[in-house]
């Protein structure tokens, strides 16, 4: 789990999230030209019996007071990484699009690349 806490206040506030994970990494971004100011959190889903191949990770955009939680990556893909373009406000992610459902990666499946507006939390579809 996660808890944001107000360094000025001392408040704290617990982030709840849709489902059990592990979170792997945080990272604020901010970028006050476009008013943006979030925390990226990288998270694996945890589920029963899974093989280490098989973890799910996805990327979470939670709110810097802990209040608002938007999954960004859909139940079918599988966070590597991701980076920041703070020009255009905008968040790029690699993975793997688990194109058959089955829950794990296998050949069947494809690399991919979503680009979503930091702004908005919206996916920018291609071209």
């Amino acid at each position: 789990s996660l808890m944001i806490i107000n360094s000025k206040t001392g408040q704290t506030t617990p982030v709840t999230f849709p489902q059990k994970i592990n979170v792997v990494k945080i990272k604020q971004v901010r970028i006050d030209s476009l008013g943006i100011n979030d925390l990226v959190v990288t998270a694996q889903i945890m589920e029963k019996n899974q093989s280490i191949f098989d973890i799910q990770t996805r990327l979470f955009i939670v709110s810097t007071d802990g209040r608002t939680v938007k999954q960004l990556t859909d139940d079918y893909y599988y966070t590597i990484d991701w980076v920041v373009n703070k020009k255009a406000g905008s968040l790029v992610i690699t993975g793997q699009s688990d194109v058959n459902k089955n829950g794990k990666i296998d050949s069947y499946d494809k690399n991919d690349i979503l680009i979503f507006d930091l702004k908005t939390l919206t996916r920018i579809e291609d071209k």
